[in-house]
């Protein structure tokens, strides 16, 4: 019944405690009673008691169930009577101090009398853009600065006895920086699901943003607005403004994110407001509904249900070294007959696409002749720089002739190194989408038309880094690698097994302060341009339109659990 209360002005207010009177009956019973509960796995019945042991609210709904008004001289519910604040004359509203407690003692605004007035004590908070009617940043707010004589620099500037000018602030914007502000949110293209298109709430000339959904807020807060912060806007209001956290008691306290995040209660009490049909019977409308999705969701579930090898058509014997995830899925219409009987691979791509599945392959028989031939080239006493190219470019052939010669004098080979010793078919299958670790990644072509983008992927890969070709000590470590899709291929071994790999173009970054930069007119690694499918993360890119060919990446979350099996939507904070 409480998801039928209307927020906004019409809300009940103090009299939500007549609504919540059964809520604490029924609570009340439930720890002082109990419920009589049947165990499953006892086959038992026993007398459940529960406790409320927090709420999740925002802050009117805070004020209404706890009693503490949330606006006012003493509106903050932790300080309570030790809330300071000043009522200021010229805006007729409250100014709260005192919130650069919460920095770190050695924070230097905790010391800055000039710019803040006094020690432990700072302005109201700034806004980014001048809205009218709704910026905080007006002739009000400038006397207030003169009476409280801070930040003399923003104090309005007496003219005549009638006359007075404001002087612009830091944060103040153009209108040429306001369309590039709203330019860059244009052209972002957000991969498939994660939020609708919000290129068309954008009005560029007009430099607005409206009619977004309440969820498209919160990933354009989340992943857009920083980037174009720092794209529009000097950098000392920029940067405090990225790195700014609400390090707030209720944050320790509520531990993960995960445990306290309102948008998927939220998003559900919608759907249960839109199942209420009869408005005499709510919650007989919500319960039948529910009932009914979820014999949807069982019966999808059912028929969508992953294939076992003996139907697939996959390989018969599994191979643990290769990860059996991931699946390619469909778009509208019909596979192409050429998709479905594949296609000839040419010898360097046959090359490149083997050398990297047999490096990166979880198979410690091959890892031990990894070992071995590194070995056999490092006692040749040649520079590090060239034995490791060497061993890249000559383990392959080694390999091969090294099984070749145990099967010749009758030693037992198991029989996933005798085709992997082979190498794969030449004959391979080609996808444009496929999904794989919760991401749905397409290629660049099919990605090219398309308003959302899929192609973005990222890499971490252990790699060793020379200071120059005759360094003899290269230092071992993670390197984060970016690029974007352009084919997406699985290789068979001659029917044994296969392996799932993309072919990426990567491109040469660099990190600026807190963002991760990438040059799309520099690409780097074209002698490895293979990952496995199972190794893949996707990121995508904001276009920076201040500098020609770079882009913001932007690392997103998993939209699936489980690659379709169970489907779960994670959402985005």
């Amino acid at each position: 019944m409480l998801t039928l209360l209307i927020p906004g002005p019409s809300s009940p207010g103090n009299d939500i405690d007549i609504y919540l009177q059964p809520l604490i009956k029924d609570l009340k019973e439930l720890w002082e009673v109990g419920l009589e509960t049947y165990d499953a796995s006892t086959d038992k019945r026993f007398m459940m008691h529960a406790a409320l042991l927090s709420t999740i609210s925002d802050f009117p709904a805070y004020a209404m169930l706890s009693g503490w008004s949330t606006k006012g001289k003493r509106a903050c519910p932790c300080c309570h009577y030790d809330m300071e604040s000043q009522w200021l004359d010229h805006s007729r509203k409250f100014c709260y101090w005192h919130h650069r407690i919460f920095l770190d003692s050695t924070h230097p605004w905790r010391h800055d009398k000039r710019t803040f007035g006094e020690i432990e004590e700072r302005t109201e908070p700034f806004r980014l853009k001048d809205i009218t009617k709704k910026t905080k940043d007006n002739v009000c707010a400038r006397r207030d600065l003169k009476v409280l004589k801070i930040l003399p620099e923003l104090q309005p500037i007496e003219i005549d006895d009638l006359r007075e000018e404001i002087p612009r602030s830091r944060f103040w914007m153009t209108l040429e920086k306001k369309r590039l502000f709203c330019r860059t949110i244009k052209n972002a293209k957000l991969p498939q699901g994660y939020a609708s298109n919000i290129a068309r709430c954008v009005q560029v000339n007009e430099g607005k943003i409206t009619g977004y959904k309440s969820h498209d807020a919160h990933f354009y807060m989340h992943y857009l607005l920083p980037i174009v912060i720092k794209a529009t806007l000097p950098k000392e209001v920029a940067t405090p403004l990225i790195r700014l956290f609400h390090l707030v008691e209720e944050i320790r306290l509520g531990g993960p994110i995960c445990n306290r995040c309102m948008y998927a209660i939220e998003r559900f009490l919608h759907e249960l407001k839109d199942d209420v049909r009869n408005k005499a019977c709510p919650e007989g409308s919500m319960a039948e509904a529910y009932w009914a999705k979820e014999c949807l969701r069982f019966c999808a579930r059912y028929i969508n249900r992953p294939k076992t090898s003996s139907t697939s058509g996959k390989s018969k014997t599994a191979q643990p070294f290769l990860p059996n995830i991931g699946r390619p899925t469909r778009g509208k219409g019909n596979p192409t007959k050429k998709n479905q009987y594949g296609f000839m691979i040419d010898h360097i791509t046959w090359d490149q696409a083997h050398q990297y599945l047999l490096f990166n392959c979880d198979c410690k028989e091959v890892k031990r002749y990894i070992s071995e031939h590194m070995a056999t080239l490092s006692s040749h006493r040649k520079r590090k720089w060239d034995t490791v190219q060497n061993h890249s470019k000559e383990f392959m052939a080694w390999f091969k002739e090294k099984v070749a010669c145990m099967i010749q004098q009758g030693a037992v080979v198991p029989e996933h190194l005798k085709w992997l010793s082979k190498g794969p078919s030449y004959v391979a299958k080609r996808y444009t989408r496929y999904s794989v670790n919760g991401f749905h990644f397409h290629t660049m072509k099919r990605d090219a038309n398309s308003i959302s983008q899929n192609r973005g992927v990222t890499l971490n890969a252990l790699t060793p880094s020379f200071s120059s070709s005759k360094d003899q000590n290269p230092i071992m470590g993670s390197v984060a690698y970016y690029g974007s899709i352009e084919d997406i291929i699985e290789l068979s071994y001659h029917g044994q097994f296969s392996v799932v790999l993309f072919r990426c173009m990567w491109f040469y970054s660099e990190m600026n302060d807190e963002f991760i930069l990438v040059n799309k007119n520099r690409t780097i690694g074209g002698g490895e341009p293979f990952i496995l499918a199972s190794q893949a993360r996707q990121v995508f890119y904001v276009e920076d339109l201040t500098k020609n060919g770079w882009f913001y990446v932007v690392h997103n979350l998993p939209t699936e659990l489980s690659d379709g099996r169970m489907l779960c939507l994670v959402f985005f904070f």
